[in-house]
């Protein structure tokens, strides 16, 4: 498997990687598809955060994961965050360590590129094994739609954990 940079030229068949991997999925909200786009569309969007994995025998592109800007708020300024939204593995293809490969990778060069943090709306159980945790219990005051145990956060430097701990006023926005 190899994982790159996600093409433009590719974005239709990313697409349909996208609604085959949430078609029978709990967590759908049924519109990931057009989540993307509009974040292709925005400000938030950075080229160099949006991967896909392709298979080797196949040469298809078999899962994709897209990070972009989100701050995180922190009194009248805000600090440098993401957004990772959506994670998308073929069915056919789930359980063979794909989906954590693309998680590794953006968050190894999004830690290279400065950013402080990572969130998401997911399965604690699943995301934990990257270190992402329930927002709320990392300090971070949740003023999304979302329920408080799916937005998770990681945070990508020590400075900005220790800053957590000090109750000091963080909170976020998830688009959705």
């Amino acid at each position: 498997m190899i994982i790159r940079h996600a093409k433009r030229d590719e974005y239709g068949t990313i697409a349909s990687l996208i609604e085959e991997a949430f078609r029978d999925s709990a967590v759908s909200l049924g519109h990931e598809v057009q989540f993307v786009e509009i974040l292709r569309s925005s400000d938030a969007y950075i080229p160099g955060l949006e991967y896909v994995a392709v298979d080797d025998d196949s040469g298809l592109i078999v899962g994709h994961i897209i990070l972009s800007v989100l701050p995180i708020s922190h009194g009248n300024s805000s600090i440098r965050g993401l957004l990772l939204a959506p994670l998308s593995v073929r069915p056919e293809f789930q359980h063979r360590g794909i989906g954590t490969a693309l998680v590794e990778r953006s968050i190894a060069d999004a830690v290279s590129q400065g950013y402080r943090g990572i969130f998401l709306v997911g399965d604690p159980e699943y995301y934990s094994r990257f270190g992402f945790v329930p927002a709320v219990t990392a300090g971070i005051r949740n003023r999304s739609v979302y329920p408080d145990e799916y937005v998770l956060f990681r945070p990508l430097d020590e400075s900005l954990g220790a800053d957590l701990k000090d109750g000091s006023p963080y909170s976020v926005v998830l688009p959705g």
